[in-house]
């Protein structure tokens, strides 16, 4: 057992920069800068300081991270699952079928007090194999962003999600919380029009401005612990001076 740990360790130090996987997808240049000119109108529109908008979507949907700096209306991103403790080796197994089907790639796994980091789903089953007579199970699944081809491949994730009765995503170019916009609209897959994601995050930022600076309803907006807000910022600001050298046309 101990060998098998060390090796899994050393699989994990490829992930050891970052909790999220995103799976890549062939971006259409067509479709990411007209989702560009839509925040770009938008932001005029309701007078929001000029690439602001731009800025918060590289940042949410993490494009901005893979050095691309124009927005994708098609991302969706698997919230972190927690996991729970499982005493049965064969429910085991289930809630690894479950989070697989849901899209999850990257998982970390307590074992009977033994920790096991940044797993696959094959490595993680391989495991699990070897702890038929395991007491207690923990798996935990990391965030996972999707950076789908197209709106039809977007729809067809979040009708599984759906099926499932999963809430624990983000839809859109903003992206938005699966639960926020059950009560704002009457089909979540609305929201991966650019115009109609960014118009409900952009209610929500506004909302928070009455009584704060723009910078200061961005860190609010993200998060109210001052810690997390703080670092947001500061991505959100490091993105924007990034986002002022782009031309839109």
């Amino acid at each position: 057992m101990k060998k098998l740990r060390v090796c899994y360790l050393v699989l994990s130090f490829m992930f050891a920069c970052g909790s999220s996987y995103a799976t890549t997808a062939v971006f259409s240049e067509s479709v990411s800068k007209d989702c560009l000119r839509t925040i770009k109108r938008m932001e005029l529109k309701e007078g929001i300081p000029n690439g602001l908008l731009h800025s918060i979507s590289l940042v949410e949907t993490n494009i901005g991270q893979t050095g691309k700096y124009y927005p994708w209306p098609y991302t969706i991103r698997l919230d972190r699952y927690k996991g729970k403790v499982i005493t049965d080796i064969d429910l085991a197994f289930e809630e690894l079928d479950l989070l697989v089907d849901l899209g999850f790639k990257n998982f970390d796994l307590l074992l009977n007090g033994q920790k096991y980091y940044s797993l696959s789903s094959s490595n993680l089953e391989d495991v699990l194999n070897t702890a038929t007579d395991a007491e207690t199970i923990h798996i935990s699944a990391r965030s996972t962003i999707k950076y789908l081809k197209n709106q039809q491949e977007a729809e067809k994730v979040i009708t599984n999600l759906e099926s499932h009765n999963w809430t624990h995503f983000k839809v859109g170019v903003m992206q938005l919380s699966y639960n926020s916009l059950k009560t704002e609209l009457n089909d979540v897959s609305e929201a991966l029009n650019p115009y109609t994601n960014t118009g409900i995050m952009i209610k929500q930022l506004k909302k928070i401005r009455r009584q704060h600076t723009w910078w200061e309803a961005v860190g609010k907006y993200h998060s109210k612990q001052k810690t997390k807000a703080k670092r947001y910022v500061k991505n959100v600001w490091s993105m924007y001076q990034r986002v002022h050298k782009i031309r839109v046309r």
